[in-house]
């Protein structure tokens, strides 16, 4: 389903604290943390995007401090949020929430984001040996943001089905929610656009592969066209406009925010995905 609204994705950073088996962080090229002036470059792109083009089609642009990383490693993510939600924009963050202090959490909520998407699929010695990070302190972190939160904030907890148990994804969903957690996010494995391995994804090895590729050399113009990188639109944390967010391996940049604005990118986009 196709959101009524346009996100951008700012990627705070592509660094992360945990260590999930199913997320290719070694598939990056490279990696670091979204500066001051990259991050002031590319919230006047969005502003400029949204009013010399968004406008015109009454389309709502938010903004997700997100990307491959935990923003939250970021220093200056509070203070990317509050010039975030001054310029008028519906700001986000995603986070696996072991960092979600009380003073984060504080910071992040005077800032003015009004969501926060928690990545916690797993519950107790199981989260422990997923992310090798410790289950108790992201609980309390969750637990405490979401009574701090209150009506301020939408709480969503992401459930990624990386076991293929829906069983246990209910399991989750039910703990959370009765620690007041509104919420939920249901989200299935998947490839990363190719950068991790999936079983059942293994599409190169289809035998339909070679009627597929014929059809989409017969019916160009016709097949649909993913819209992912148009409704979702990335920027890396070095400043680049990517694809979208499934490129792990950094292998589309399409021009920096320090010169190339979002319409511009859109037809090096349309050529790409074609």
């Amino acid at each position: 389903m196709i959101p009524p609204f346009a996100q951008i994705d700012f990627e705070v950073t592509n660094r992360c604290n945990a260590k999930c088996h199913f997320c290719p962080r070694d598939k990056t090229p490279h990696q670091g943390l979204m500066s001051p002036e990259v991050f002031e470059a590319a919230l006047g792109r969005a502003v400029e995007f949204r009013d010399a083009f968004a406008s015109r089609f009454d389309l709502e642009v938010r903004v997700a401090l997100c990307g491959l990383g935990e923003p939250l490693l970021n220093r200056h993510v509070a203070d990317y949020a509050r010039a975030v939600t001054d310029q008028g924009f519906y700001c986000s963050v995603s986070t696996n929430g072991s960092l979600l202090d009380e003073v984060k959490g504080r910071a992040l909520l005077e800032a003015g984001i009004r969501q926060i998407d928690i990545n916690v699929g797993d519950l107790d010695v199981e989260y422990d040996e997923v992310s090798r990070l410790p289950f108790e302190t992201t609980r309390d972190n969750v637990v405490r943001f979401v009574e701090m939160a209150g009506d301020r904030c939408r709480v969503q907890v992401v459930v990624v089905d990386h076991r293929g148990d829906p069983t246990h994804s209910r399991r989750v969903v039910d703990y959370w929610r009765e620690r007041g957690v509104a919420h939920f996010l249901p989200y299935p494995i998947m490839n990363r656009g190719g950068a991790y391995e999936v079983d059942a994804m293994a599409f190169a090895e289809y035998a339909e592969s070679d009627q597929a590729r014929e059809l989409l050399a017969t019916s160009l113009g016709r097949f649909p066209v993913c819209p992912a990188p148009f409704i979702f639109q990335f920027i890396g944390y070095d400043g680049q406009h990517y694809l979208c967010c499934s490129d792990w391996t950094k292998l589309t940049p399409m021009g920096s925010v320090f010169d190339t604005g979002f319409v511009e990118v859109f037809d090096a986009k349309i050529r790409y995905v074609t």
